[in-house]
């Protein structure tokens, strides 16, 4: 590469890396300095209550039921414990301003999105390819959306990129600090979304795959799993402490599990008009134990008429793959 084309694509980067943030501003001033509810991110009310609780001394808990089986004033794992932290020492730096934490989100969030698209489009195939990934990222309506809302996704999606991009250079060159650093963005990824731990055996596999032939000692692949481990376990230990029953980290799976395969969605992802409540019988069960139920009660239902399950699983495949706005969206 000549030197000038090198001075050109850096100077494109810096442009769409401004262009992001630029573009972000705007729409969380707009979304302001409250949280309210708005199509698609009603958990961003979730969030905000909860670090409030803890800036209160509360703990993670809510101070009146709250969605999906928590009761007031009891202990809750249900959501990600970490991003309750982040807000939570936004509002003690600078009091309580919502707008302040969007801002942040959506400056260091937005650039870092996208220059981490670039420099894996770039690693895969090309630097055109890396500049039209993080120009593309940098306009997309869903990433703007969300990197202004008070959730997870933002950071989630920012430390998943970052793996993906450490996975392709310990591929060329595999080294400690590298795989130290995996385990810390997946590990991180977990404590924000814990489903991706089910991907975590998949990339290791491939990064086995792809060394088995280098002079790679087996503990390398132990040590992202290690950090993972010394990133979650705080949290199993709390949980035991207060659940007094064994709970890795959040306690969504099952109502998840439970929720998205009930009968009364029949095959039809998309009906909103489904309530799916937690059955009156385990009312009253701790999250842990509702947990587990709720697990069983999901696996029963496939088991069940796995025919309908199927059907259901390939109209949630084909929403997955739905990136465009639909008119009939909030």
């Amino acid at each position: 590469m000549l030197k000038g084309d090198r001075t050109n694509y850096k100077q494109l980067l810096t442009l769409i890396l401004l262009a992001a943030v630029l573009i972000r501003l705007p729409i969380a001033l707009l979304m302001g300095d409250q949280v309210t509810v708005l199509p698609g991110i009603h958990d961003q009310v979730s969030y905000d209550a909860l670090a409030r609780s803890l800036l209160a001394g509360r703990g993670y808990s809510f101070t009146e039921n709250w969605y999906p089986f928590t009761s007031a004033n009891t202990p809750t794992a249900h959501w990600s414990f970490v991003y309750p932290l982040y807000l939570a020492g936004m509002y003690s730096l600078i009091g309580y301003h919502p707008l302040a934490a969007r801002l942040f989100q959506a400056t260091v969030g937005g650039a870092l999105m996208c220059f981490l698209v670039y420099l894996i489009g770039r690693r895969v195939v090309n630097e055109h390819t890396g500049l039209v990934g993080a120009a593309l990222a940098a306009v997309y309506g869903y990433f703007i959306y969300y990197s202004v809302a008070l959730m997870t996704e933002t950071f989630f999606i920012v430390l998943v990129l970052f793996a993906l991009y450490l996975s392709l250079e310990l591929k060329e060159k595999p080294t400690l600090m590298r795989w130290m650093w995996l385990g810390l963005a997946l590990g991180m990824a977990g404590l924000l979304r814990q489903t991706v731990l089910l991907f975590v055996p998949f990339l290791l596999l491939w990064l086995f795959w792809e060394l088995k032939k280098g002079d790679v000692r087996w503990w390398a692949f132990a040590l992202p799993i290690v950090v993972i481990i010394l990133l979650i376990a705080p949290w199993t230990l709390r949980n035991y402490l207060v659940y007094h029953r064994f709970l890795l980290l959040n306690s969504n799976a099952g109502y998840a599990l439970f929720a998205s395969n009930h009968p009364n969605l029949g095959t039809d992802w998309r009906n909103e008009e489904v309530v799916v409540p937690v059955p009156e019988k385990l009312i009253g069960q701790n999250e842990a134990e509702l947990d587990q139920a709720l697990t069983r009660k999901g696996v029963e239902f496939i088991l069940a008429d796995p025919k309908r399950y199927l059907w259901l699983s390939l109209d949630k495949t084909l929403e997955y793959f739905k990136f465009w706005p639909a008119s009939d969206s909030s």
